[in-house]
């Protein structure tokens, strides 16, 4: 993992800020963004011995990106005749607790850039997030580290590089996506991505559907939870004080080896209720059953967020995941995971700030 050094986080503010300073407000804007997410967290049973057995000791530690992550950036756009303009975006991820980037790259979140246009959409090329993460929006907990990336094991947050992206405008409430990462190999389709999106938004609900395949060195779909095929269908519909999010997943990779899951099913439900103009309370439980004879597990978590303000404010997620005797899934999308059969329970809780 890549430090972000003091010197490398001065110079992109600086850039920022000079950029920022610079443009002009009739014809093109940048803007600095980001958000800062710190706290702590608790996990029993973290330490479940190689062959799968349980040790049953529990670890604290600092709370970075388990609520949602912390990250920096820029984004600016220049208008061009008509209604087009030139967009783009760059965006690092790191972990408050620890001044350290996310994963390799000063920009290791976004950095691309291309064209916006109100009647053709909008057409980038660079590094984004995979169309899979849009299951954020119909997942309760809005993606947390307890959430719809826990029981398929952080499948859905992958973050491609060399990506083309195409993403239509609404027309009758209907918006589509479609994306494609390129291999960067001699022998199509290795380790290529593709993606398409469709929403359907009517008032306050909404229904989405996310098709992704992710292949490996081979060109196979090898690996459930890492190079797979993977079919997304939910919604969210608000009904005065409560939000109602539900969603299904089945994944595929047929090429697995011998004994592992070439099937997962994943469904959940949940709840986000603004109880006072300040407080909401997020309530959820997720399933998957694996083929094979590899398992299941229910994952349940409870949360609460507390507004300070529109820029600050107070979270605490608690949760616990209920493994079958050939599972040993973790209640939080990390590599603690309990022994096969095992129950776990993990919580967590701090303080975000945007700006």
């Amino acid at each position: 993992m890549q430090v972000l050094r003091p010197a490398r986080i001065a110079l992109v503010v600086a850039l920022g800020l000079a950029f920022q300073g610079s443009a002009s407000a009739e014809t093109s804007s940048v803007t600095l963004y980001g958000r800062v997410v710190a706290g702590l967290d608790y996990i029993t049973k973290a330490d479940s011995r190689a062959d799968g057995s349980e040790a049953g000791k529990s670890v604290w530690r600092g709370a970075s990106n388990q609520w949602n992550p912390s990250l920096l950036g820029f984004r600016g756009e220049e208008q061009l005749d008509g209604d087009l303009k030139t967009v783009f975006l760059l965006e690092n991820g790191f972990q408050a607790t620890k001044g350290t980037g996310n994963a390799d790259g000063l920009f290791n979140r976004r950095a691309y850039v291309g064209f916006d246009s109100r009647q053709w959409g909008r057409l980038t090329i660079g590094k984004n997030l995979s169309i899979s993460n849009d299951v954020y929006y119909i997942d309760p907990t809005g993606q947390q580290f307890i959430g719809t990336a826990t029981l398929v094991r952080g499948r859905n947050w992958q973050i491609p590089n060399n990506i083309v992206e195409y993403q239509s405008p609404t027309l009758a409430g209907f918006q589509v996506g479609v994306q494609t990462s390129l291999g960067e190999q001699t022998s199509y389709p290795a380790q290529h991505r593709d993606a398409v999106s469709a929403v359907y938004r009517a008032g306050s609900a909404e229904l989405r559907a996310i098709w992704d395949t992710s292949r490996d060195a081979d060109g196979r779909y090898s690996d459930l939870f890492l190079t797979s095929r993977e079919l997304t269908l939910g919604g969210a519909v608000t009904l005065g004080d409560v939000k109602l999010l539900a969603g299904w997943q089945d994944l595929a990779a047929p090429d697995a080896a011998p004994g592992a899951p070439t099937r997962g099913r994943h469904g959940w439900i949940g709840t986000n209720w603004q109880a006072t103009r300040r407080v909401t309370v997020i309530g959820a439980a997720y399933r998957v059953v694996l083929d094979r004879d590899n398992g299941h597990a229910n994952l349940f978590a409870l949360g609460a967020n507390y507004a300070f303000s529109p820029r600050t404010l107070a979270y605490f997620t608690v949760g616990t995941v209920r493994n079958s005797d050939r599972a040993n899934f973790s209640v939080e999308t990390t590599d603690n995971r309990p022994g096969f059969g095992a129950s776990q329970l993990g919580s967590y809780a701090g303080f975000a700030h945007s700006f």
